[in-house]
């Protein structure tokens, strides 16, 4: 898949999706596509043309019984037990609002924003810093063991160095630790 940063739409290289599906289906799951019919979770496959080519490769090219496009956020709600529900998709890119009722998608509801994961570590990390909690690496936090006492006062440094850019990294994966463990909405049974 390659996007288009201008018009934000797709490239879908045929023969490499080919290839993917007769890997994952004869080789890995060790299955005849003959035998069994075929499910797809739409998510680059948003045209016309784009879901013909899909069913031309699985009907024409690996001789499948059957097969079917579902939409992901009827995915979503059918495995959680429910036919209508309202979808939340957050990706590192974007987020899409998707309401589904009685297991199909209302379209034209469909709310999407370009405010992903990324802008949302950046709103954790803002938080922290308000909250006056400094947020760092790992390795710049000293543990009581990893002190070496004769270095004390005679201008040695414990601190590890390293690339600003490994720093960045590991601070990123912290705020993230923060916002996946303390952002976490539970499941809850009505």
């Amino acid at each position: 898949f390659s996007r288009s940063p201008a018009d934000d739409s797709v490239e879908i290289n045929w023969d490499k999706v080919e290839a993917l599906l007769q890997y994952g289906t004869c080789d890995l799951m060790a299955v005849d596509p003959k035998e069994y019919p075929m499910l797809f979770a739409e998510n680059e496959f948003k045209t016309y043309k784009d879901k013909n080519n899909l069913y031309e490769i699985v009907f024409e090219t690996m001789d499948a019984p059957a097969s079917w496009i579902a939409h992901n956020a009827v995915m979503s709600a059918f495995s959680s037990g429910r036919t209508t529900a309202c979808v939340v998709d957050l990706g590192a890119s974007g987020t899409r609002i998707t309401p589904v009722v009685d297991g199909f998608t209302l379209n034209k509801s469909i709310m999407e924003t370009s405010r992903g994961g990324d802008s949302i570590d950046t709103l954790v990390s803002a938080a922290l810093a308000n909250s006056g909690i400094a947020v760092q690496p790992w390795f710049a936090v000293s543990k009581k063991n990893n002190i070496d006492e004769s270095s004390k006062g005679k201008g040695k440094s414990n601190e590890l160095k390293v690339s600003e850019s490994l720093r960045a990294m590991h601070s990123r994966d912290v705020v993230r630790d923060v916002k996946k463990w303390m952002s976490f909405v539970p499941y809850m049974p009505v």
